[in-house]
C-alpha cells in the first residue's frame, strides 16, 4: 500500500476498515522523520497539501502526528522502526502528540514496548 516507504497520505477512500472491525492499528515507520516528505511518503503532494507545506518540508514528529490525526480511522498507533539511530526519542516525542494508544517497535529485532 505505501509502495515500500515509511509513510502514506491516504486518499478519499483509504483506508478500507470493515464497519465490524473493533480496532485499527496504523503502522507508522519512523525513518520518515527528519527527511523531506517528497522521500518519504507515499503521495507526497497529499501529504504537503493536507498538512499546509512544501514536499520538500522536513517530516518532524509534530508534522507527523497533525498527518496522523487528520487521517484517523484508527484506534491505536504502532512506530515502527524505534531501532533506528534516535528512534526510540522520535517515538516518544511522536506519542506525546498523538491522542491514542501508542507503542514503538522494532519489528525487524522483534521487540515492542508501550508508551500510553
Amino acid at each position: 500500500g505505501a509502495k515500500r516507504l515509511p509513510l502514506k497520505a491516504h486518499a478519499s477512500h483509504e483506508p478500507v476498515i470493515p464497519p465490524e472491525a473493533g480496532q485499527a492499528i496504523c503502522v507508522f515507520g519512523l525513518s520518515a522523520l527528519g527527511r523531506p516528505i517528497l522521500e518519504t511518503v507515499h503521495r507526497p503532494q497529499l501529504c504537503a497539501q493536507k498538512l499546509g507545506v512544501s514536499e520538500s518540508a522536513l517530516l518532524t514528529p509534530e508534522l507527523a502526528a497533525q498527518l496522523l490525526r487528520l487521517e484517523g480511522g484508527f484506534t491505536r498507533v504502532l512506530l515502527n522502526q524505534a531501532d533506528i539511530p534516535g528512534g526510540r526519542e522520535l517515538a516518544r516525542a511522536m506519542a506525546e502528540e498523538l491522542q491514542t494508544p501508542v507503542c514503538m517497535a522494532s519489528l525487524r529485532e522483534e521487540w515492542a514496548e508501550c508508551l500510553s
